[in-house]
């Protein structure tokens, strides 16, 4: 018995592929197209090159609009680096000069923020405010140095009340009270604690007791919780001359706030008198200046930190156990219109 076999179908012939079009042709090849731009003629005066002002479609390429690239910001060590497309920069890196320095005096004010109640922006925009983040900064005409300007006098009854706590106490231990006054008899001993005044860990941290300090005395003296922006007037005119100034500005507004305070308005005349008239402010207009000052021209400044600052909300939305703690409090001293 035959088994039926499939018809077998016929393969269908392939045909061979074109030859390569012979050099001159009207259409070059890729090799030969490639060869001529690899060829060392290229590169020389006057030899031809590809036009590559049009595209694939034989169109002239239009011009590319002048766009300018955006500036590299500059990191904490002071090395360029260009900005990631799409990705925004810290807030930090924008708004505030960009120096190790700088740097150091940013980080320092975030680790003592909460040394004083006062928040981290505060901190670092009395430093701002005061030297303007310059860690080398020398006042000309009072003894104030540092980013916080501390006065020789106020930073020695610091540095004996506080050294120990930031392992200075062999300093501290150095800090005797004469009259009321701190003094430090060792000459070389003495300008090793002046110059801390320059560290800017060191500076952040007294000035964090100092606020803390000059608020607690501040509302015994008020008789009332005071404002963080009213802490601040009180370390930059002290506690007895912001008491002065800020009761003058409650009880009588009309006073003369440079008959209330001379000396501070003697250091700061552009403060105590109108910049247009020179009319003597009163009590109650330098006060507004002070806080418009604080607040009002700093506040979108630091807006942005400030969120970035921000904790994270409990989730039971009770207080955090981390609450800040202040210090005790020290003698009272009267203000001169800088940091005292």
């Amino acid at each position: 018995m035959k088994v039926a076999q499939p018809p077998v179908v016929p393969i269908p012939e392939r045909k061979p592929e074109p030859a390569p079009p012979p050099a001159g042709a009207g259409g070059a090849g890729f090799r030969a197209v490639m060869a001529e731009v690899a060829s060392p003629a290229a590169g020389r005066p006057g030899a031809a090159r590809p036009d590559t002002s049009r595209s694939i479609a034989g169109q002239r390429m239009p011009p590319l609009p002048g766009i300018k690239p955006e500036p590299p910001f500059q990191l904490a060590n002071g090395q360029a680096m260009p900005p990631t497309p799409g990705v925004k920069p810290d807030p930090l890196m924008v708004l505030l000069p960009q120096t190790p320095a700088t740097s150091r005096i940013v980080e320092a004010s975030q680790r003592v923020a909460g040394l004083s109640g006062h928040s981290f922006t505060a901190i670092l925009a009395q430093a701002t405010q005061e030297s303007g983040l310059d860690a080398t900064a020398k006042n000309k005409s009072s003894s104030a140095a540092g980013p916080f300007q501390f006065l020789e006098r106020t930073w020695l009854g610091l540095i004996g009340r506080h050294g120990s706590a930031y392992g200075l106490g062999d300093l501290a231990r150095q800090v005797e009270s004469r009259n009321g006054m701190p003094v430090v008899k060792d000459p070389a001993a003495r300008k090793q604690i002046l110059e801390l005044r320059h560290d800017p860990d060191v500076a952040a941290g007294m000035a964090a007791r100092y606020l803390a300090e000059g608020r607690e005395r501040l509302e015994r003296s008020l008789k009332r919780p005071v404002t963080e922006t009213e802490s601040r007037i009180a370390y930059v005119m002290g506690v007895g001359g912001a008491a002065k100034l800020i009761k003058a500005a409650e009880a009588q507004p009309g006073a003369v706030a440079a008959e209330i305070l001379p000396n501070a308005a003697k250091a700061n005349h552009n403060l105590f008198h109108d910049r247009a008239s020179g009319r003597a402010l009163t009590a109650q207009e330098t006060v507004a200046r002070l806080v418009r000052r604080m607040e009002t021209e700093q506040r979108d400044m630091f807006a942005a930190i400030a969120r970035a600052a921000e904790p994270p909300t409990p989730l039971d939305g009770g207080a955090s156990p981390l609450a800040s703690f202040r210090t005790a409090a020290a003698p009272a001293e009267e203000g001169d219109g800088t940091v005292s």
